[in-house]
């Protein structure tokens, strides 16, 4: 097993901690400026072979720990603040592995994307009560897997014809369309999303 992290799980006493407590292994990304006075000198350099799209991995000695760093340009920015990826892990891999392995790790954001902003905004409907808070993930979890199932059902049938669109999307429109009513919405779920039960008849007219 492999922890993946953002930047936002970082420091001395966590690095150590997942290795000497935990046997972890981890790959972290790293802010840009972060454990600069540890590499010295090789600092500037590491930085300039990554802004030129090289991949680029040094060892870091950390506390009591030495790990490695590893650095690419990123190739899709959000924002000039978000020009570097600089990973930190104390895995043996090729540095390339170590990319590859991280990249996994986005998965799960394209899901917080649409679930915090490109879709249901949670954010926005304030809840604060835990148990009110788990359901309401729990209900737009469901609804976000309709999304995508939906999305590539729909590129399958168009044989991806305007794939400048998301599939989340795809699939969003088709949902939102769907759930307008929920006698549409429940008929939908019975008679399109499980098509097994071909025996089933519409409850809704």
């Amino acid at each position: 097993m492999t922890l993946l992290a953002d930047r936002e799980y970082i420091g001395r006493d966590w690095f150590g901690f997942l290795v000497n407590e935990l046997s972890l292994n981890f790959i972290i990304r790293l802010p840009k400026e972060d454990y600069k006075k540890d590499l010295g000198y090789l600092y500037g350099q590491f930085i300039r072979h990554i802004r030129k799209g090289k991949v680029k991995d040094l060892p870091i000695k950390i506390g009591d720990n030495t790990f490695r760093i590893v650095g690419t340009k990123n190739r899709n920015p959000e924002n000039t603040a978000d020009d570097l990826v600089i990973l930190l892990t104390n895995l043996p891999n090729k540095k390339h592995k170590i990319l590859a392995i991280y990249g996994l790790r986005w998965q799960i954001e394209s899901m917080f994307k649409s679930l915090k902003t490109n879709g249901f905004n949670v954010e926005n409907l304030g809840f604060t009560n835990p148990k009110k808070v788990r359901v309401l993930l729990c209900i737009v979890i469901a609804c976000y897997v309709l999304c995508v199932c939906e999305g590539i059902k729909k590129i399958k049938k168009s044989n991806g014809q305007n794939s400048r669109v998301s599939i989340f999307q795809k699939g969003y429109q088709i949902v939102c369309i769907k759930s307008q009513k929920i006698a549409l919405f429940v008929e939908w779920i019975i008679t399109d999303i499980f098509p097994k039960n071909k025996k089933v008849k519409p409850i809704f007219k």
